[in-house]
């Protein structure tokens, strides 16, 4: 992975169909779930990202929709009612609470995911459980990808790694918490286009 110095404020698509997710904060998918440190009954590790109101979505957006289209075909009907990854945190339970505009994606993966600090070395696994907290400044690698099995369909994110950045205060659950704003100058976000879909 890229050094810090190389995150930006907006998602970065590679030429591997994996989008880089760049200074958003780390929370556990649950505070019952095991996140990626334990996988769950059918085997998977989860975590999910808070990304600021300001992040430039475009290029995550752009992702989604390709995968969707490459899983349903490219006519909008076949999409009507596939899961969209891409939610506020104030519509999602748990993740009600933080400030207006929040941002919450989740990503899985089956294996034990590539994690390391700033300065791209890999973390000691004995110290991830205090350097990998809710709200911890991170950037997140994933790859979008559709599924349509057993009356369920829609687009996820596995995950590929994550790099930590900077520390921050703890974020809570099921109140109202400070989120903070990354130190970094946030670009503006990429204007809507005037023609919306499913994944937009």
């Amino acid at each position: 992975m890229a050094a810090q110095a190389a995150s930006t404020a907006a998602a970065r698509s590679t030429d591997t169909n994996v989008v880089i997710i760049g200074r958003a904060r780390w929370v556990s998918p649950s505070q019952t779930s095991g996140g990626i440190f334990e996988p769950d009954a059918n085997g998977k590790r989860g975590c999910a990202l808070l990304i600021p109101e300001a992040f430039d979505l475009s290029n995550l957006k752009a992702a989604v929709k390709s995968a969707a289209v490459k899983t349903f075909g490219s006519d909008p009907a076949k999409h009507v009612g596939a899961r969209n990854p891409i939610g506020l945190a104030a519509e999602k339970g748990t993740f009600a609470g933080y400030e207006p505009g929040v941002t919450l994606i989740r990503a899985s993966t089956k294996r034990v995911p590539t994690i390391v600090d700033a300065a791209g070395k890999a973390v000691n696994p004995a110290v991830l459980d205090t350097e990998l907290y809710d709200g911890r400044w991170v950037e997140m690698h994933v790859n979008p990808y559709g599924y349509n099995m057993s009356g369920n369909k829609g687009v996820a994110f596995g995950l590929n790694g994550i790099q930590l950045l900077d520390h921050a205060d703890p974020l809570g659950r099921s109140n109202t918490s400070a989120f903070g704003v990354y130190k970094a100058a946030v670009p503006a976000m990429s204007a809507a286009p005037a023609e919306q879909s499913a994944w937009d």
